[in-house]
């Protein structure tokens, strides 16, 4: 099993809020252009605005952040197309198949190794669809005009010298026959309001609707916003599951995005790191494309959002206007990381490259007591299925003053702490699985439970060696095993 070198659970935690991707934060914009509220937690962008300064976006294959000026996600220049010609190139070792690539809090853009590569490619390989049309799937941030519709024109456009985009942006720029494209056609799925549960409501549902209408190869997803004031990141995690699976079965690639910060509800805005962490897992565990927007907006002025402090603001030049002081605005980052991310997933799905991106985080450990799987930092997602995975080996976890019945299959994962960390431990299970989930010392025994839960769990852990044990409960003498999501976030204190 291919083991990578991994940094310790303290460093990767200050990673993300650190790691931003403009040098200059900018200046908040007086009168900002923004997101006009409909009365629920979405609504639709305003066109006017004032403008500020940064500094520009991120280089480098992976999309990671380094706070210059260049070019983002597809070599050293920003520009793919020298690697074109070879359908195989690949960056990096492609490591075990069998052996997920683990998506790290520091980067704008999940890596797209070989493995991910791979499963990108088996995705399209399901269904012949339309190489050029993606759908947009999501709430207001998804169905305002200032989303995505202004590279349907190219006045509206000015790239700052990331001329290698056009491409994307003429490969995506197809009649759809209505006299749109899928820049600026207006979703069946992408309503004011909605949540990710919504999109697979009635028969057939959005998603259903707006795939049949369409075809698309690629579709552009972000839900949570709505989804946190319904106060269950279980069932956000279950539907989005559920979405992501649906589209896939169907040959079209999800590209998964975080959602922004809350400012307008501090209360809504401690949860924002949990739902991004579990949207992030969905994305991991099923090898597709992730972006990181959230991660974006943290060191901007207001956090890139306009009076209301939750809508994302629009420079007043326009939403496509990616200059320094364009992506001071929230509407102008989404829409560059947005581009990125097709330009990405283009060059895999359509263009044949074997890979973009080198394999460095992959996952660790058998899942056994004496081989767990270790959680190198924080979010962390897996996916396991206690129907095959794991043995039989805790029946009951006196620690914790349990008497429940946890007979069935387990497995463990090893948390090294090195400085006093908060932690939200949420487990996923669909349909009838019941799994628990439990936080037990260094003895990774029954004896030694601290807590335990059914759906998740909340923990401030002091320094040294930690298991969370993901165990299934027998119900009337049936084992209840199946597949489950693990997601491990850190918790705002």
């Amino acid at each position: 099993m291919s083991r990578a070198t991994l940094p310790p659970l303290a460093l990767a935690l200050v990673l993300a809020p650190l790691a931003g991707c403009f040098a200059d934060e900018g200046e908040s914009a007086g009168g900002s252009a923004t997101e006009a509220s409909t009365g629920d937690t979405s609504g639709a962008d305003a066109s006017t605005g004032g403008g500020s300064t940064a500094a520009g976006t991120s280089t480098g294959s992976g999309g990671e952040a380094t706070g210059t000026t260049g070019d983002a996600t597809s070599g050293a220049t920003g520009d793919p197309t020298a690697a074109e010609t070879d359908s195989d190139t690949d960056t990096g070792d492609p490591g075990d198949p069998l052996i997920p690539e683990l998506y790290p809090p520091d980067r704008r853009h999940s890596p797209i190794t070989a493995n991910v590569a791979a499963s990108i490619k088996a995705i399209a390989a399901r269904a012949q669809r339309d190489d050029q049309v993606f759908a947009k799937v999501g709430a207001s941030a998804t169905a305002t005009t200032n989303f995505l519709h202004c590279f349907a024109d190219d006045a509206k456009i000015d790239l700052f010298g990331r001329d290698y985009l056009q491409d994307t942006i003429e490969h995506f720029r197809v009649d759809l026959g209505d006299g749109t494209t899928p820049f600026d056609r207006e979703s069946l799925c992408a309503v004011p309001g909605w949540s990710a549960g919504k999109a697979l409501t009635g028969d057939p549902s959005p998603l259903q609707q707006e795939v049949d209408a369409i075809d698309p190869r690629f579709a552009v997803v972000m839900y949570g916003t709505n989804d946190i004031n319904l106060g269950s990141v279980t069932n956000y995690g279950g539907a989005m599951l559920t979405l992501v699976e649906t589209l896939i079965d169907q040959g079209v690639v999800p590209i998964l995005t975080s959602v922004m910060p809350r400012d307008d509800d501090p209360d809504a805005d401690h949860d924002v790191p949990a739902y991004n962490a579990v949207v992030r897992a969905v994305a991991q565990v099923h090898q597709i494309p992730f972006i990181d927007f959230h991660r974006e907006l943290v060191p901007l002025d207001d956090h890139g959002l306009g009076g209301d402090g939750i809508h994302r603001s629009a420079a007043p030049e326009g939403a496509c206007v990616l200059t320094p002081d364009g992506l001071t605005h929230g509407a102008n980052i989404r829409n560059l990381i947005t581009l990125e991310a097709l330009d990405r997933g283009r060059m895999i799905a359509v263009k044949g490259l074997g890979s973009l991106d080198p394999a460095t985080d992959q996952l660790a450990g058998a899942g056994s007591p004496d081989d767990p799987f270790e959680i190198p930092f924080l979010p962390f997602g897996d996916r396991r299925d206690t129907s095959v995975d794991g043995a039989a080996l805790i029946d009951v976890y006196t620690g914790c003053a349990a008497d429940q019945d946890e007979s069935g299959r387990e497995l463990y994962y090893r948390l090294e702490v090195t400085e006093t960390t908060a932690i939200r431990a949420i487990v996923i299970d669909r349909g009838d699985v019941d799994v628990d989930i439990h936080l037990v010392d260094a003895s990774a025994s029954g004896a030694g439970c601290i807590d335990r839960a059914d759906k998740e769990l909340t923990a401030k852990l002091a320094p040294g060696t930690y298991y969370l044990i993901v165990d299934t409960f027998i119900s009337a003498g049936k084992e209840t095993a199946g597949e489950y999501l693990l997601v491990v976030a850190p918790e705002p204190t």
